[in-house]
Protein backbone atom coordinates (compact mmCIF):
# COMPACT_ATOMS: atom_id res chain seq x y z
CA UNK A 1 0.00 0.00 0.00
CA UNK A 2 1.10 3.44 -0.77
CA UNK A 3 1.88 6.24 1.79
CA UNK A 4 -0.01 8.89 1.47
CA UNK A 5 2.74 11.00 0.56
CA UNK A 6 3.78 8.46 -2.08
CA UNK A 7 0.21 8.40 -3.54
CA UNK A 8 0.03 12.23 -4.16
CA UNK A 9 3.85 12.03 -5.39
CA UNK A 10 2.17 9.71 -8.28
CA UNK A 11 -1.07 11.87 -8.66
CA UNK A 12 1.30 14.85 -9.37
CA UNK A 13 3.33 13.36 -11.91
CA UNK A 14 -0.04 12.24 -13.99
CA UNK A 15 -0.89 15.78 -13.34
CA UNK A 16 2.18 16.70 -14.99
CA UNK A 17 2.11 13.97 -18.07
CA UNK A 18 -1.65 14.88 -18.70
CA UNK A 19 -0.45 18.68 -19.21
CA UNK A 20 2.74 17.62 -21.22
CA UNK A 21 -0.33 15.76 -23.67
CA UNK A 22 -2.14 19.35 -23.73
CA UNK A 23 0.93 20.79 -24.72
CA UNK A 24 2.07 18.30 -27.48
CA UNK A 25 -1.20 18.07 -28.83
CA UNK A 26 -1.36 22.10 -29.34
CA UNK A 27 2.11 21.60 -30.95
CA UNK A 28 0.53 19.33 -33.73
CA UNK A 29 -2.78 22.06 -34.06
CA UNK A 30 -4.76 19.41 -33.07
CA UNK A 31 -6.90 21.59 -31.00
CA UNK A 32 -10.00 19.45 -30.27
CA UNK A 33 -7.92 16.71 -29.24
CA UNK A 34 -6.22 19.32 -26.89
CA UNK A 35 -9.62 20.75 -25.70
CA UNK A 36 -10.52 17.31 -24.07
CA UNK A 37 -7.09 16.74 -22.93
CA UNK A 38 -6.86 20.37 -21.13
CA UNK A 39 -10.34 19.12 -19.21
CA UNK A 40 -9.06 16.21 -18.40
CA UNK A 41 -5.65 17.85 -16.58
CA UNK A 42 -7.64 20.68 -15.42
CA UNK A 43 -10.05 18.27 -13.81
CA UNK A 44 -7.14 16.16 -11.83
CA UNK A 45 -4.95 18.98 -11.44
CA UNK A 46 -7.85 20.45 -9.29
CA UNK A 47 -8.28 17.46 -7.94
CA UNK A 48 -4.99 17.08 -6.67
CA UNK A 49 -4.75 20.38 -4.98
CA UNK A 50 -7.95 19.80 -3.45
CA UNK A 51 -6.42 16.07 -1.95
CA UNK A 52 -3.06 17.89 -0.84
CA UNK A 53 -4.80 21.22 0.98
CA UNK A 54 -7.90 18.92 2.56
CA UNK A 55 -5.59 15.80 3.60
CA UNK A 56 -1.85 16.20 3.29
CA UNK A 57 -1.51 19.82 4.74
CA UNK A 58 -3.71 19.36 7.22
CA UNK A 59 -1.71 16.22 8.59
CA UNK A 60 1.67 18.31 8.11
CA UNK A 61 0.98 21.18 10.33
CA UNK A 62 -0.77 18.92 12.98
CA UNK A 63 2.01 16.45 13.02
CA UNK A 64 4.53 19.66 13.18
CA UNK A 65 2.78 22.37 14.69
CA UNK A 66 4.15 24.23 11.89
CA UNK A 67 1.35 26.34 10.07
CA UNK A 68 2.83 29.45 8.65
CA UNK A 69 5.73 27.54 6.72
CA UNK A 70 5.60 25.48 3.63
CA UNK A 71 1.98 24.38 3.59
CA UNK A 72 1.08 28.63 3.59
CA UNK A 73 3.80 28.69 0.63
CA UNK A 74 1.89 25.66 -1.48
CA UNK A 75 -1.64 26.99 -0.65
CA UNK A 76 -0.54 30.27 -2.38
CA UNK A 77 1.51 28.29 -5.51
CA UNK A 78 -2.13 26.44 -5.75
CA UNK A 79 -3.73 29.71 -5.94
CA UNK A 80 -1.05 31.08 -8.89
CA UNK A 81 -2.07 27.91 -10.69
CA UNK A 82 -5.04 27.85 -10.59
CA UNK A 83 -5.74 31.53 -11.91
CA UNK A 84 -3.00 30.26 -14.60
CA UNK A 85 -5.14 27.05 -15.24
CA UNK A 86 -8.02 30.01 -15.79
CA UNK A 87 -6.21 31.91 -18.05
CA UNK A 88 -5.23 29.03 -20.09
CA UNK A 89 -8.84 28.06 -20.06
CA UNK A 90 -9.56 31.33 -21.40
CA UNK A 91 -7.26 31.24 -24.28
CA UNK A 92 -7.88 27.99 -25.22
CA UNK A 93 -11.33 28.23 -25.65
CA UNK A 94 -12.10 31.73 -26.50
CA UNK A 95 -13.28 31.62 -30.13
CA UNK A 96 -11.71 33.21 -33.11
Amino acid sequence: MLSITEYLTHEHRECDELYARVEELLKEGQWEDAKRAFEEFKAETLKHFQREEDVLFPEFEGRTGIVMGPTQVMRMEHAQARELIERMEKALFRPF
